[in-house]
Formats: C-alpha cells, structure tokens, sequence
C-alpha cells in the first residue's frame, strides 16, 4: 500500500482558513481580502493536486478498489470544500469592502461634490451654533428608505437634520397647524398634489423657482430638471387661478420624490377560471367581468369605501372618463350630471354585488389584503403598492399571477389615471430657507432617487434616469407586465379636478354620496343631488364665489 497523508476536509478547511484569517480582522482593506483569497485559492488547488496524483499512483499501483475509493473519496470532499472556501473568501471581501465604505454606501460623497454648488455655503454663513433644519415627515416606506442617508447629507453640508416621523393623521394635522400658525418650526414638509393648492394660496409655502433660477444654490446640469417626466414635475406647479388645467404653470409649489397612479391591476387566474378574455377595457365590461368572477368564495373587485378622501382614488378614474368636470365655469359643483349618475349607479351596484363584505369599510390596506389572498378578480388602485404586496413572494398568494394595465375607459374611449404624489415643500415661514433647498435638492437628485427607490420597492420613479437604471430594471423584472403597463400609461395621466384651494374639503359631502350608493341607501341621483348643495355650501363658505 502507497504512504499518502489523509488531507481531511476539516484539515483542509483549517489550512483555509488560517490564510484567510486576516479578512475577519478589523479595517482591513479590499487588497489584504484579495491577498487572501489567492492564497486559499492556491493552497486549496495544491492540496487538490496532491490527493490526485495519490490516486492516480494508487490505481496505476493496482492498489484495492476500497484504497482508491477511499482516496476518491477525500478527493471530492477537498474539492467541495474548495468551492466552500472559494464563496467564502467572496463573501469575505465583499464585507472588507463595505466596511470600508462610510454608512451611506453605496453613494458616494463625489456624487455631489461634482455639482457647482457650494455645499458648505448656508452653514458657513450661518449661526454660530450651527443648523438644524427640522422636517415634518409621515411613517411611509420612503422615509424609512431615506434615513439612512442623511447622515451623508450632514457631513456634505454641515447642516443637522431632525425629523419628525408622524402617523397619517398626526401628520396632516400637525403640519397644517404649523404652517397656518407661521411660526416657521418646519422648514419642509412632506405634501401632496391637491393640499398644495390651499396651502399655496394661504401663503404657506415658497415657490421653488427661486432656489432652481438661484446658481448659488442650484447647479442646473447636474440637478436636471429635464429628467423629471413632464407632467410628474408639472402636477407641483400652480398659477393661482381657479379652473381646469390651470396647473403646471406659475409657482413651483413642490418637487416630487414617487408618483402613485391608480390604474387597473387584475388576477389572470381568476379571469381565466371565469372564461374571460383579459382585463376589462371599458366600466360596463368591468362590471359584467365583476358577476362572473364572483362566486365560490371569490369576489369579482374590491376598491376603496371608507369615508375619507382616499375613496375617491378608485372612483375617480372612472368618473372623469364619464365627465368632463366636477364643477362648471362658475365653480359651481356638476358632478351629478346624468353621466355622473349613470357611472355611480354602476359603480356603487357592482361593488354592492361583487365586493366583498364590508366594503364601506375598506381602505387602501384593505384593498391589498383583499387582493394578495388571490380571492378578488380586480381592483383599481395604486401601482406603487405592487413590489412590496402583489408581487412580494413572502406576502402574496398572486406573485406572477397579477396583470396591470390602464383603468377602463369610458363611454366615448376616455381613459383617465389620476396620479398622486408624495412631495418636499419648504415652509415660507422658516430662517433657513437656502438649507432647506440643499436637503430638497439632495434628497430629489438622481443619484439619491436611484438609491433609495430600489429599496423602498414600492414606489414609481419621477425621474426617467432612476426609472431606467439598472437597479430598477432588475428589481422590477418579474413583476409581470408591470414596467411595460407603466410605459404605456403615463399619456393619460393628469389631475382631472378643477384646480382651487379648497377641492378636498370639496369632496366629503361627494364621498358620503358614494357610500350611500354603495350600501343601497340612494340612488345615485338622489345621492348626488344632496352631496352637489352640501358642496357648494362648503365652495361658498370658503369664499369662493365672492
């Protein structure tokens, strides 16, 4: 029998990792890791070599076949643990790198020191004790995104950024209180679309055309403006006069950071148990196509019906492909109009019919639960809750099951998508008005939108260049159709509201009349008729018509 040292696979893992020791110590850098990892990677294939020319002298010595197989044997485990050691000295070099990188990896402080902007400018110029811009922000995925690189903010600036994180309600009715009260506390604030208008027309907020036409404070190249998609940054900007598309003119009110448009998302496997031919691409199909994927414990659609404003999200698109308009040239409220009342009639009977129980009572979050059970055909709701819910394998009954597309269209082929945004504002009230900017300006560039939409996963980009990053295209990849129907349907967004400051409260009379449909109190022309005089009592309180 041939001598032969038995290289075990622990022995050999041992040898490993002795050479790769180092890349567990503390700040070593990307070269030590890669030293190492050529070292295991040479000692491994030494070890290797040997334990084949053993076996090969064992069979050309006619040695048994139980000392070769024994020797094949060691041979394979050297070999796997090779591979192990291999991945491991990846993994290993992958961690010395990062921890090498400051907290904010993977930007990079040269992603804004290439910007002609002096960074340093406001907290140079400012108190001696320093800034702290304080922001008023919501509990949002977003925000959680963000956070963690604020801190690079800091350092590029000098400038302190504390935040309150609030609850929805908290956060609307704390903001508003701040701003009324002037006293300048929040420097920015988190908005959306229609609360700008009222907030702009009390004098709450500054118009941003002032930083952006600043070169002081905004380097136009390296911000571009122009990778922003038209209407997302134009939904932000406001003349002041009351009307229909009076918007994307005069003050630039706020810049957005993700756009939410409501459109049609639908269970293929429901439609296809049904018989039917594909998503319904006109409300009357909706709601036939609604009958017939009810039954046998599923529900044909879900939408929102809670009472607050966010019911109007899934009926909007639908009425404004009925209507032309919710008020008249005299801002008078015609939202029961006979086309108004023949899309609410249907409207509220199909949910009645096919939606699941309690469906006055269902919110956003509702809609999704609802959905991702795999028990509901349809719905129209957000797109930007389609990564972290519809196609979230550790969430979802529907991952690769969900088709998405345009809402119905209407009687005449009207196809309407409403879009809402969540948005930074700066407060007119505040001392530090050029810091504000530089947090605004950061936090909506590319590099940072990139970043931090990839995480957050459940968001739809404003900017075309995050929108078409790598990192978007693999995150998105296998969400179904889901980047094609969003290509497809930004010609038909818009905001289909008359604009004026005081829309939402508008609504509310307009909501309760939806609900009432719904639970089959009214019909929808007495519904509508009694919520058309509660509204325009609200338009001339306000002082509207004076």
């Amino acid at each position: 029998m041939i001598k032969n040292k038995k290289w075990s696979v622990l022995s050999l893992l041992i040898i490993i990792a002795m050479v790769l020791g180092a890349c567990a110590a503390p700040a070593v850098d990307t070269s030590a890791a890669d030293a190492a990892a050529a070292a295991a990677e040479a000692a491994a294939a030494e070890k290797i070599a040997e334990l084949e020319a053993q076996l090969a002298e064992a069979s050309d010595a006619g040695q048994s076949d139980e000392d070769v197989a024994a020797l094949q044997s060691q041979l394979e485990e050297a070999q796997a643990a090779a591979d192990e050691a291999a991945a491991a000295a990846e993994e290993a070099a992958a961690a010395a790198m990062v921890e090498e990188q400051p907290s904010w990896y993977p930007l990079t402080m040269e992603d804004f020191t290439n910007a002609n902007i002096d960074w340093q400018g406001p907290a140079k110029n400012g108190p001696a004790e320093g800034i702290t811009l304080h922001v008023a922000v919501l509990s949002h995925p977003y925000i959680n995104s963000l956070r963690p690189y604020i801190p690079l903010f800091e350092e590029l600036t000098g400038v302190e950024v504390a935040y309150d994180i609030l609850p929805t309600e908290e956060f609307w009715v704390k903001t508003a209180a701040d701003l009324a009260g002037g006293t300048g506390f929040y420097d920015l604030v988190m908005t959306g679309t229609e609360f700008e208008w009222g907030w702009d027309e009390a004098g709450w907020l500054y118009d941003l055309n002032e930083f952006i036409d600043d070169p002081e404070l905004t380097d136009k190249d390296w911000y571009d403006l122009d990778d922003f998609y038209p209407y997302d940054l134009a939904a932000h900007a406001w003349n002041g006069e009351y009307g229909i598309g009076t918007y994307g003119q005069g003050r630039q009110n706020a810049i957005p950071v993700n756009s939410e448009p409501l459109m049609l998302m639908c269970n293929q496997e429901l439609l296809d148990n049904a018989g039917l031919p594909g998503p319904p691409t006109t409300w009357e199909e909706w709601a036939e196509y609604a009958e017939a994927m009810t039954g046998d414990g599923n529900y044909g659609v879900v939408q929102r019906g809670a009472r607050d404003y966010s019911l109007m999200y899934g009926y909007a698109p639908g009425f404004f492909a009925y209507a032309d308009r919710d008020l008249d040239e005299n801002l008078k409220p015609v939202f029961n109009c006979p086309e108004c009342v023949e899309y609410t009639q249907l409207y509220g009977d199909t949910l009645r019919e096919y939606g699941p129980p309690g469906q006055t009572n269902i919110g956003w979050d509702a809609v999704i639960a609802n959905m991702i059970s795999g028990t509901v055909g349809c719905a129209v709701d957000d797109m930007a809750f389609v990564g972290d819910n519809y196609e979230n394998p550790d969430a979802s009954q529907v991952v690769g099951k969900m088709v998405y597309g345009n809402p119905p269209a209407g009687p005449t082929g009207e196809i309407r998508i409403p879009v809402w945004y969540w948005s930074w504002s700066i407060n007119s009230a505040t001392s530090r008005p050029e810091a504000a900017w530089l947090f605004m300006q950061w936090a909506t560039s590319s590099p940072v939108m990139t970043i931090v939409s990839a995480q957050q996963r459940s968001m739809v980009p404003v900017r075309k260049s995050v929108w078409e990053s790598d990192e978007m295209v693999e995150i998105t990849k296998d969400w179904g159709n889901f980047r094609e129907a969003i290509d497809a349907s930004r010609p038909y967004w818009g905001n289909f509201y008359t604009v004026q400051p005081n829309m939402v409260a508008m609504t509310a009379p307009w909501v309760v009349a939806i609900q009432e449909v719904i639970l089959g109190e009214k019909t929808a022309q007495e519904a509508l008729d009694n919520a058309v005089i509660e509204s325009e009592k609200i338009l001339s309180d306000a002082g509207l018509y004076d």
